[in-house]
């Protein structure tokens, strides 16, 4: 992959496109560590090397559904989109992930953004949230 955006925030992004997941369950896979370790665990169906991702994936038809919908997923395409779009993306735990929401106990694991960030730490502020659809 090449472009402005790191690996790790494509697969972050890619990590929030998997399918029949709830976005419950993305973001527990999206904090499961860092995102390119954890789509290659993915994409590899070695579900074991992220404790958290082998015990959300549990039975071996969710085994089966989730590695059919990461590999139906083109990072290059995911990346291009992002970039065409001038879309940013933070993950939990990732660098440039608002302070702001850190002590938040429902913060998204997973930014989409425009515009700086830095905007968060100012008082008062507002958000505009939208869904993955």
């Amino acid at each position: 992959m090449s472009g402005g955006l790191s690996a790790d925030a494509v697969c972050a992004a890619a990590l929030t496109m998997l399918r029949p997941l709830s976005a419950e369950r993305q973001a527990l896979f999206a904090r499961a560590g860092p995102p390119e370790t954890v789509w290659a665990c993915l994409l590899d169906g070695r579900f074991e090397r992220v404790p958290p991702v082998g015990y959300l994936v549990g039975r071996s038809s969710n085994r089966a559904q989730l590695l059919t919908s990461a590999r139906s997923i083109d990072l290059d395409a995911v990346r291009q989109q992002l970039t065409a779009a001038g879309v940013g993306v933070v993950w939990w735990g990732g660098p440039g992930y608002p302070r702001a929401l850190d002590a938040d106990p429902e913060r998204p694991a997973v930014l989409f953004t425009r515009g700086s960030l830095d905007v968060l730490d100012e008082r008062p502020c507002v958000a505009v949230v939208g869904t993955r659809t």
